[in-house]
């Protein structure tokens, strides 16, 4: 018959109730230290007697992480069948290579412009604007902070053939420097044309601006009528080295031959409305007898109309500018400014995008548009201003 302390051990190892002094013991194996370990027993504890290898059991947490599991499996296959049930309902969005037809509403057209602090650039990107709301594609317009920045330029074109826009409408302030991200981007499937500025780019699809040979030419011709072909005349370009600045610099001397007008050498005022009153004040003092003067853009000419009003001369000096503005034309109609060589630069941004957009749909383009030239004196000023408020509306 088992003594008393024989029935204890037993109702100890079967998890009954401890000892007195509320500890029970337990041995480790063989082969582990031959240590007991002491658990304290206290009702409502969530501890139990030690088990095996002397590890305590807790079975209360056993069964909480059992039922846990259970329902993390269950939350699980609920949450996966509802993702797929609602991808299945919602809109598949499709991968087109750049540069290639697909659906109107995901094509993406990136215009770069010289800069975008004057209101020639803001006419830009107007057109460009409504181009893309009429024909719904989107439009990213960039511009470095000046049209001197050229690395800034090629920055901004690089950044938008990262971004695989559809296509580029370019405004170049450097042609010869532009032509190797072009060409990359046409590596990369990615359409471009040139607007303002043409750029002699193998993969250019079209040049969309002004025949600025044609423009200087205007101007030139202006000058030696109103000069009767006689006199000292003073030319102001833009930043060395653009293009159109070039070009209409051309035209001008074009016109000029044959006559006997006499050409100051030229000087560079970089865009600057007051590098131009500068250069101007300059021209004034080393040339009193100056006549006239070609200036190849708007804020130029502002520059130098306000020289040549310090200077008292209004009147007694004819002067000359390329481009638009309201305040450039405002100055044409107080005759501080004869004329102005007009283009249409809202038509430069409106069919840069428009003209990428029919390529992308597989209709052809011409190589050159030519968006328009004219010359604005006071005399038919209402009538242009007019005309450019019936294409821009």
């Amino acid at each position: 018959m088992a003594n008393k302390q024989d029935l204890n051990k037993r109702k100890v190892g079967r998890g009954s109730r401890p000892p007195s002094h509320g500890l029970a013991t337990t041995s480790v194996p063989q082969d582990a230290h031959a240590t007991s370990i002491a658990v304290p027993l206290v009702r409502g504890s969530r501890y139990s007697i030690p088990g095996r290898n002397g590890r305590v059991q807790n079975s209360r947490h056993r069964r909480w992480s059992r039922t846990v599991a259970r329902h993390f499996v269950w939350v699980t296959l609920i949450t996966s069948f509802v993702l797929t049930v609602a991808a299945g309902c919602g809109p598949s969005e499709e991968v087109e290579e750049p540069g290639r037809p697909g659906p109107t509403a995901e094509r993406t057209i990136g215009v770069v412009l010289k800069a975008i602090d004057s209101e020639f650039w803001l006419a830009v990107r107007d057109g460009a604007q409504k181009a893309a709301t009429e024909l719904g594609v989107d439009v990213t317009v960039l511009a470095p902070k000046s049209e001197t920045d050229v690395e800034g330029q090629l920055n901004k074109i690089e950044d938008l053939i990262a971004q695989k826009v559809d296509g580029l409408a370019v405004a170049a302030n450097d042609v010869e420097s532009v032509i190797p991200t072009l060409e990359r981007a046409a590596q990369r499937g990615i359409p471009f044309v040139t607007i303002d500025s043409d750029a002699n780019a193998p993969s250019k699809l079209s040049f969309i601006g002004t025949d600025n040979v044609y423009g200087g030419r205007l101007a030139g011709e202006y000058i030696v009528n109103a000069l009767g072909g006689e006199g000292k005349v003073g030319l102001i370009t833009g930043v060395p080295g653009q293009q159109s600045h070039i070009a209409r610099r051309d035209g001008f001397l074009q016109a000029l031959e044959g006559s006997n007008l006499e050409l100051v050498p030229p000087q560079p005022a970089n865009s600057d409305r007051m590098m131009a009153l500068n250069v101007m004040e300059n021209l004034l003092e080393s040339e009193p007898d100056l006549r006239a003067v070609f200036v190849t853009n708007a804020t130029m000419s502002l520059g130098v109309s306000e020289a040549v009003k310090a200077r008292k001369l209004e009147g007694e000096i004819l002067l000359v500018g390329f481009d638009t503005s309201e305040e450039a034309l405002g100055a044409v109609r107080s005759g501080e400014i004869d004329a102005l060589i007009a283009q249409s630069p809202f038509n430069m941004g409106y069919l840069g995008v428009k003209k990428l957009v029919e390529h992308l749909d597989g209709k052809p383009i011409d190589k050159r548009i030519d968006t328009g030239t004219q010359v604005v004196t006071r005399e038919n000023l209402d009538e242009y201003v007019a005309s450019t408020q019936r294409s821009t509306s």
